[in-house]
């Protein structure tokens, strides 16, 4: 039975995923919960049972009709077939624990259920499921699992931190703290530091409380006395352009410490400091303390968990606080806040207590409640334009990427009523990632025709970083697309080295401000600079052929995009 056909009969499916795309919702288990919420309006609308024989009929071609004929009184699961179970669980398992590491096996089932349909029964499934030797804990719809690989990791890291603890000369107790401006909180954890006897050492603090001073003045204090500090990041945009050209630090990404050989024996026997370390996921912490261990390094991870999680698997951040026994260098003033009232209910909010936090912001004039969704889109437009004009630091917010879209639209009309950009707005086609684990990506049902893909690393077939395929087929097992002017089979079987696109039409003007969202390495020639995903760049036209011209100097090819 083909997947067009499949889709026919999938009306609740198609459904859901309409109120989805309406609502701005992408993440799967929302959609589930998306499920539940619209099910009355399936009550409503149900055929009686007498009739729905002839209501499927219906909806089937002549074509359709054929082959629902030649499959009758076939095996529905011949035996060659039954094995896929093993592969479904399979699926379910390295797409749930590439972002998680502990998950309800409910969801793991679920997602092994809906992988082996017209392959195996639920029942098939679950058992498949609960015959992996996972670690389990619970009992019934409570059970939660994980992986002996994951737990493996969380043991080697959490063994490194507890070896580590009192075995180490202090690495600057003598320092005499230069900015003398500085806060005794923060004086008191860059002394915390210095003085540190462990090989893990944690800086938490919370935004705006002032950690990237105390991080100036600790490396400078370290490397005076001889060792060299490797500093390090998650994200390339706080690397290059935050650490980096504000603060003037030698700042790297941790993914391209983990692969460069020359960096990594540079760190010997000094010091690796990453900063945002609560975005680092399990695997990644696990890779670093093993690479620090073999190089005889100390780690020190600055960062906020409670504002900042890991995209990837874990939150071994917390986890060396709970169960190494590293207790953090805390500083919990907030000190980018000027005024009182605001520091209050920032505190507040940084804390965790987002009730408390917006009813202070309230009292003291900063919420503003608009029911009707058209004055409230042009309220908010208004005071954008407004923020901007007056040179500050704004930025606009929505909870769902529908509501980003009518918040984006209704600002840009106000800006271009003021003539802050252009009126004309110019075509390009951009690529949406469709933020699939490496699982889905192996699997020819997440594709369809126009889709692109782009290669992050080399892939099999002789594929190299920033190649991309158009997708113009996909059956059962396969891919196909075209690159390089033929036609190409997609390497299902390496999904990590490629990423998946949806393209869309999308208006810019001159004036526009865009949001970089992938690295972009500068040119051996330094003809093209260095782009970071996260960065903002303002468009200051348009080439003859369509590419972007940026407030920088630089030409963003349209095909880039």
């Amino acid at each position: 039975i083909t997947r067009p056909t499949i889709e026919k009969f999938s009306r609740r499916t198609a459904l859901i995923e309409a109120e989805a795309e309406k609502r701005g919702i992408t993440d799967a288990d929302e959609k589930g919960r998306l499920g539940a919420q619209t099910r009355d309006k399936k009550a409503s609308n149900t055929v009686p049972a007498a009739e729905l024989p002839v209501k499927w009929k219906s909806l089937l071609s002549p074509e359709e009709r054929r082959q629902f004929q030649q499959l009758a009184g076939k095996e529905i699961l011949p035996a060659k077939e039954k094995t896929s179970a093993s592969q479904a669980a399979d699926f379910a398992i390295e797409h749930c624990f590439e972002r998680d590491s502990v998950v309800r096996e409910r969801q793991l089932m679920r997602h092994a259920i809906l992988r082996a349909i017209g392959v195996a029964s639920p029942n098939e499934m679950c058992h498949e499921v609960q015959s992996r030797p996972l670690i389990r804990s619970g009992e019934e719809e409570k059970t939660l699992v994980t992986t002996r690989e994951i737990l493996g990791d969380e043991r080697a890291m959490l063994s490194f931190a507890r070896r580590g603890k009192g075995e180490y000369d202090p690495l600057a107790s003598q320092h005499q703290i230069k900015r003398a401006w500085l806060s005794d909180e923060q004086k008191e954890v860059i002394h915390g530091v210095l003085n540190s006897h462990d090989r893990v050492a944690i800086i938490r603090g919370v935004a705006g409380s002032g950690k990237t001073t105390v991080m100036q003045e600790t490396i400078e204090a370290i490397e005076n006395g001889g060792k060299h500090v490797t500093v390090l990041a998650p994200m390339a945009q706080t690397a290059h352009d935050v650490l980096g050209k504000q603060e003037g630090l030698d700042a790297h990404t941790l993914a391209r410490f983990l692969v460069d050989k020359q960096m990594q024996e540079e760190s010997r026997e000094g010091v690796i400091w990453v900063d945002e370390g609560a975005l680092i996921g399990t695997r990644d912490l696990t890779r670093l303390t093993r690479l620090a261990d073999r190089l005889d390094s100390r780690l020190i991870l600055s960062g906020d968990g409670k504002q900042h999680q890991p995209v990837t698997a874990g939150s071994p951040f917390r986890l060396l606080e709970k169960q190494a026994g590293i207790k953090p260098l805390e500083i919990q003033t907030i000190r980018r806040q000027e005024k009182e009232d605001y520091r209050q209910a920032v505190t507040l909010l940084s804390q965790g207590d987002a009730a408390a936090g917006l009813q202070k912001l309230s009292e003291i004039g900063f919420v503003q409640e608009i029911d009707d969704d058209e004055e409230r889109y042009r309220a908010m437009a208004r005071d954008y334009a407004d923020s901007v004009s007056s040179k500050a630091a704004t930025l606009l917010i929505a909870p769902t990427h529908a509501e980003r879209e009518l918040a984006t639209q209704a600002a840009r009309t106000e800006l271009k009523s003021r003539g802050m950009i252009d009126q004309v707005d110019h075509s390009v086609e951009t690529l949406q990632s469709k933020r699939l684990t490496k699982a889905q990506r192996g699997d020819p049902r997440n594709y369809e025709a126009g889709n692109v893909v782009e290669f992050i690393t080399k892939g099999k077939g002789g594929f190299r970083p920033g190649d991309r395929i158009e997708v113009t087929s996909v059956s059962e097992k396969a891919v196909n697309g075209v690159a390089w002017g033929r036609h190409v089979e997609i390497p299902l079987d390496s999904p990590g080295t490629f990423e998946l696109y949806r393209k869309t039409e999308r208006g810019f003007a001159a004036g526009d401000v865009i949001r970089i969202t992938k690295n972009r390495k500068a040119s051996k020639d330094k003809s093209q600079k260095r782009l970071n995903n996260g960065g903002l760049m303002t468009i200051d036209g348009f080439t003859e052929d369509g590419d972007l011209k940026l407030s920088d100097g630089q030409v963003l090819a349209k095909q880039w995009a």
